[in-house]
């Protein structure tokens, strides 16, 4: 099984690390955007799950996460993590030329590819031919009060840059019986515990109209949520699906799976209906 880490340009000249697992001759491909905490490291059990699959899949550290340069926590603007999917979704591309491509996200990732998906695709980048979301990050059941979150606008105008403790940590979100590799992700020192207020403001304005404007998308999309998932607001969620516009799309609970299903001591339940989905699209001529 072929694997590759290294860099892309990006459109502003910024580097992009990115991992990639896959056969060369793999037929159908996916570029994946993770969430706000762990970084593409922390998907490659699921990425060789699903190489193993026959899917192939090329992850990347978004600006402010992982091994990206620069602040951490931070963006200067939602638009660049759209330029940037662009970009992996073209490196993806010509990584497999022969391959169907798709986008998953998951958690904050899967606000991004959502936004790209109803902003940019065709106009300014290429167009996945599925969307798959992993527990989208629209509403979270964090409960954080009215002063702090005044305070963090102000900041966000003052003092964009200053940094506020992400109020939880992967104990919290993911398989607590996966617990050695809960622990080494924990003390990754490039795994985010601190997001600033620009970052903050940036995504929760990515959210606005969200729930309407999904039903113009068009596009296959599976959406999997965990009974285990206590960030996400369930009820949210299943809206969310709800309004999604295309024909063809699919709502998957999978029991005992938490938020961050990357994470599972066993990823190879979520890898499987992601791979079932992207070969039924395939059967069905979606892709």
């Amino acid at each position: 099984m072929n694997r590759a880490h290294g860099l892309l340009a990006a459109m502003d000249g910024s580097q992009i690390p990115y991992r990639a697992w896959g056969k060369a001759e793999a037929q159908s491909c996916l570029v994946l955007l993770h969430g706000g905490g762990p970084y593409s490291r922390w998907y490659e059990t699921m990425g060789n799950a699903l190489a193993r699959l026959g899917v192939a899949v090329l992850a990347f550290d978004q600006r402010g996460f992982g091994e990206t340069a620069g602040r951490r926590g931070d963006v200067a603007r939602f638009s660049l993590y759209l330029d940037d999917c662009a970009i992996a979704l073209s490196a993806a591309t010509a990584r497999w030329p022969d391959a169907s491509l798709s986008l998953v996200g998951h958690s904050f990732g899967a606000l991004v590819a959502l936004r790209y998906c109803l902003d940019r695709m065709k106009r300014r980048g290429p167009a996945p031919a599925a969307l798959l979301l992993i527990a989208p990050w629209i509403k979270d059941t964090l409960r954080l009060s009215a002063r702090l979150v005044a305070a963090a606008l102000v900041d966000s105008l003052i003092r964009p840059t200053k940094a506020y403790d992400v109020p939880l940590s992967v104990y919290d979100t993911a398989d607590v019986s996966n617990d050695a590799a809960l622990a080494e992700c924990d003390r990754d020192p490039l795994c985010v515990h601190k997001l600033t207020a620009r970052w903050y403001f940036a995504t929760r304005r990515a959210k606005v109209g969200l729930m309407r404007q999904v039903r113009r998308l068009s596009l296959p999309v599976l959406q999997i949520e965990g009974t285990a998932d206590t960030l996400i607001d369930a009820d949210t969620n299943r809206r969310l699906f709800e309004n999604i516009g295309s024909r063809r799309k699919r709502f998957v609970m999978m029991d005992g799976v938490y938020h961050d299903a990357q994470l599972q001591r066993d990823v190879s339940p979520v890898a499987g209906v992601m791979a079932d989905f992207l070969e039924a699209c395939e059967a069905q001529g979606a892709m």
